[in-house]
């Protein structure tokens, strides 16, 4: 059973993907977030836009509305670093 506990930590790792939007970069922030393939989440948005478009819509300008930008850190320091390390610092021209 889930406490409210994670339900809000859940809620505080989503953001908005604007670098890959299309709109507000809800569904392009989702799919980042839980690594799903961010067509295919737009599509399911559309298809339930077309059926249920008033609660959708809401809660699609809802989360536009109150999510925040992608954070700018990795969701893991040590992916970053190792990225780096792995990087030939030494450019030429």
């Amino acid at each position: 059973m889930t406490t409210r506990t994670q339900i809000f930590k859940l809620l505080r790792s989503l953001y908005l993907d604007r670098e890959n939007a299309w709109m507000a970069g809800v569904c392009a922030g989702l799919a980042d977030r839980f690594d799903v393939d961010v067509n295919i989440l737009r599509a399911l948005t559309a298809a339930a836009a077309w059926f249920m478009t008033l609660p959708v819509v809401m809660l699609y300008a809802l989360a536009a509305f109150l999510l925040s930008d992608k954070p700018l850190e990795p969701r893991n320091p040590r992916d970053e670093r190792n990225f780096w390390r792995t990087r030939n610092h030494h450019r030429s021209f």
